[in-house]
């Protein structure tokens, strides 16, 4: 009965006001109103007690993707993206809220790809300076790095240590040298099949000389250089 009756509302069923109290945060339980009637026509107070629930904010944060070659310096995802609010104001950060995350696994220097993350209970959301965080329902989505190999690796070996006059002593090239020598295996051989990281040694005199084969391999690099 709407005539005559006096609606008043309360927080903690002790302090009651006609004004229906507002929220603005989450909180873990809800908030509890209580609600009640009076009406001199009637005997009763009538009363109400309701749990008003105000959900979290889903929002994704994810990791970023970085794709690049091998060069010899440490590469670094440094960025990360997150949804910003729909147009049904339901989802994402509000628009004047600010995203922070920490990432990890995040750099490397080799070629290669591993996964990035977001490291879990990173994510910071701030509303000026007042921390919102736990308004919002985070979820984390990983990104990538991945170093390509590079093209180009080169081998050299030294022209004038081709040839030596025999003394009865073991002789063999000088050691070859890599475009890039970090991470770089080279390998020498004498028929093409058999490789040893040991320069092969020769003793007498040979009309057609003695051939060598030299290869050198870099897991950054896609190709196997060769000289002969």
């Amino acid at each position: 009965d709407a005539k005559g009756t006096t609606i008043e509302y309360s927080t903690d069923g002790e302090s009651w006001s006609g004004t229906i109290p507002q929220f603005t945060e989450y909180q873990e339980g809800g908030y509890p109103v209580y609600v009640r009637a009076k009406n001199d026509n009637y005997s009763n107070v009538a009363e109400a007690d309701v749990v008003f629930r105000i959900t979290k904010r889903p929002i994704k944060v994810a990791a970023g993707i970085l794709e690049t070659e091998y060069d010899g310096s440490e590469k670094a995802v440094t960025e990360f993206t997150y949804t910003v609010s729909n147009e049904e104001n339901t989802a994402g950060a509000l628009k004047d809220h600010k995203v922070s995350a920490v990432l990890k696994n995040n750099t490397r220097t080799e070629a290669g790809e591993q996964t990035v993350s977001v490291k879990e209970n990173s994510v910071r959301i701030l509303s000026g300076e007042a921390d919102v965080t736990k308004n919002y329902a985070v979820s984390l989505e990983d990104g990538k790095l991945t170093v390509n190999q590079k093209g180009g690796l080169k081998v050299t070996v030294d022209a004038e240590s081709l040839s030596h006059v025999y003394d009865g002593a073991g002789h063999g090239i000088k050691a070859a040298e890599a475009s890039d020598a970090k991470g770089t295996t080279i390998e020498y051989s004498t028929d093409g099949e058999s490789w040893s990281g040991t320069i092969p040694q020769f003793t007498e005199y040979r009309e057609e000389g003695y051939p060598v084969h030299v290869r050198a391999k870099n897991d950054n690099y896609s190709n196997v250089a060769e000289a002969d």
